[in-house]
């Protein structure tokens, strides 16, 4: 596979991801609109937990601003420049998501296609991109 498509994986990689933060920040905006709705569907459970109706709208609040906060850091590193700092930036953008178990069939896959040398190559502003051998 080119490098070329790698990074082009990347941003796809990285849309999908700003795309499932936005939705799980919208329904945590929802459920914090509707906690009354939420707390008693799962009364038991939250009285488990010590948790209570208002102790829960912050919580979703918290959790609502955090993914929206990530969606955008996301959309960011679909437009960033192919510096040696933004590869850095990707590469924990992958770390990030093979610690959440929804994106390890993604992440794992493109991150070793990530640390090739020719994708590394082309976010090293001081080396010219490695031309592989070919006869």
């Amino acid at each position: 596979m080119k490098a070329e498509t790698v990074v082009l994986l990347n941003k796809i990689y990285c849309w999908v991801r700003a795309g499932g933060w936005l939705l799980m920040g919208l329904m945590c905006f929802w459920a914090r609109g509707n906690v009354s709705v939420v707390y008693e569907q799962s009364k038991s459970m939250f009285d488990a937990a010590g948790i209570n109706e208002s102790q829960l709208v912050g919580l979703y609040a918290l959790i609502g601003i955090l993914a929206v906060v990530l969606c955008f850091l996301n959309m960011i590193l679909a437009f960033a420049p192919m510096t040696r700092k933004w590869w850095k930036a990707h590469i924990f953008n992958h770390v990030i998501g093979i610690l959440e178990c929804c994106c390890v069939p993604l992440a794992v896959p493109l991150v070793f296609l990530w640390l090739r040398p020719d994708v590394k190559a082309l976010f090293d502003e001081s080396l010219p991109p490695v031309i592989p051998y070919s006869e």
